[in-house]
Formats: C-alpha cells, sequence, structure tokens
C-alpha cells in the first residue's frame, strides 16, 4: 500500500474555487479514495460533479504506481539471477599476409601480366571499355541525324513555356503580360538576324539576358499631347466655299 499522493496545481486551483464548507469534503474524498480506494459519499451536487474529473486523474496514478512495483521487482529477481550476460569477443581471423610476413607471396607478383591483380582491376576495365563502346557509338551516328527544331518550332515551344515565363515575371517583379511583350520583341528581332536557329536552351538564355536589359532600362517619358490645330476664321470660310462648289459642280 503506498503512503503518497500527487497533488495537482489545477486540484487546488479548482477547490479553492468551492464554498469552504466544501472544500474539506472534496480533499477528505481524494485522500480516502487514494489509499484506501472508497468511494467518497458527498452531501452537495458541486463536490459530484467536480469529483467526476477528479476521478480519471487519481487511476491513473495508481496505475503507474502499480506499473513501477510490478517492474521494481521484476528488476530485483533480474539482479539476482546476476543481471544481463556480458559478451564473449569472438576472436578475430589473422590476416592472409600480417604486416612484415613476406614469406607469403602475393596473389599476381610484379612481372605476370597474364593473371590480374584483382576483380576490382576486371571491373575497372570492363566499365572503361562500355564507355569506349558508347563514344564510338556515339561517334558513328551522323551529325546530320541530330533532332534540329526549326524555327517556328522553337517559337511555339517558348511561347508554350508557361511556368517558365511566370519564374521570370516573379525574378524580374513584372507581370506576366510585360514578359510576353518582351518575347514577341525578342522572337520579331532574332528572326530578322536570323538567330533563332541555335538549340532551345540557347535560345531561352539569351532572352532571359536580353529581358533584364531592357527591364534595366528606364521608361520612355510621356509623349506629350500634340497642340490642337489653329485656323482662322477666313481660312475655314474659304474651305467651306470651295467644298460647296464642289458638291454643287
Amino acid at each position: 500500500m503506498k503512503d503518497s499522493i500527487v497533488i495537482y496545481k489545477s486540484f487546488t486551483d479548482a477547490i479553492r474555487k468551492l464554498p469552504e464548507e466544501y472544500q474539506l469534503e472534496m480533499w477528505n474524498a481524494i485522500s480516502d479514495f487514494s489509499f484506501t480506494k472508497n468511494e467518497p459519499q458527498f452531501t452537495n451536487p458541486i463536490n459530484e460533479g467536480m469529483w467526476l474529473l477528479i476521478r480519471p486523474q487519481l487511476d491513473a496514478n495508481a496505475k503507474r504506481y502499480r506499473a513501477s512495483i510490478k517492474n521494481g521487482k521484476k528488476g530485483s529477481e533480474h539482479g539476482k539471477k546476476g543481471g544481463r550476460p556480458s559478451k564473449t569477443e569472438t576472436p578475430k581471423k589473422p590476416l592472409d599476409n600480417p604486416q612484415g610476413d613476406f614469406s607469403k607471396p602475393l596473389d599476381n607478383p610484379q612481372g605476370d601480366s597474364e593473371k590480374p591483380l584483382n576483380d576490382n582491376v576486371n571491373a575497372n576495365e570492363n566499365l572503361n571499355a562500355n564507355e569506349k563502346e558508347n563514344q564510338n557509338v556515339n561517334d558513328n551516328v551522323p551529325s546530320g541525324e541530330k533532332k534540329q527544331l526549326t524555327e517556328d518550332q522553337i517559337i511555339y515551344e517558348i511561347k508554350n513555356s508557361e511556368r517558365w515565363l511566370n519564374e521570370i515575371a516573379i525574378m524580374k517583379k513584372t507581370t506576366d503580360a510585360r514578359i510576353r511583350q518582351l518575347l514577341n520583341e525578342f522572337i520579331w528581332e532574332m528572326r530578322i538576324k536570323g538567330e533563332l536557329d541555335k538549340d532551345i536552351k540557347e535560345v531561352k538564355k539569351h532572352f532571359f539576358n536580353w529581358a533584364s536589359i531592357q527591364l534595366a532600362k528606364p521608361p520612355p517619358p510621356p509623349t506629350p499631347p500634340k497642340p490642337p490645330l489653329h485656323i482662322s476664321k477666313a481660312r475655314l470660310e474659304r474651305i467651306k466655299a470651295e467644298q460647296s462648289k464642289q458638291d454643287g459642280g
């Protein structure tokens, strides 16, 4: 039987909210139940309701206490048996040719080129042979068979690279519409220069650098409005007279 209990701060804070005549009854209920497991009999519904909240915590404390006692007994029993047996070290296998012992010859003495030193040499030779073979195969492919995109295909690819264009707009802190406007200007300029026959990665890289330069330029000043055309009254009368003659003729 245990001789102590755990009192939580939440218990104290809650019980202090009760009327003074109810507080002693609640403390007695907690201590009696913790030590004897006797169910308390309350004289008021307020304490009965609070007991429903406190009771599960007391049960959990009692369960942990019983588990600690049980584990403690098991530990003492294993201690009486001597505890865990110590590990026995397995003697290590001696090396085939320990340092300083030159009586045993190497697997491949120097000068015997017919026998390889080890399997790693064979693996490396096979790897090198495969690389040379792949290189020879690539060399045998005619350069004319490499797929080359046309201007129209390159334009289609870069105009439909939505994610790429959006990332440029975010990086340069501008709008998607502005990037697409620059892309159209770039395509028009590159077509005139005949520089759209490159690899598409090179075209994208060129556009990014070109657009960065364009966005770094200061915006052009606004165009001032044109002054209104001034016509004298006499001039206006002559124009009307000439117009009426043409209509009458």
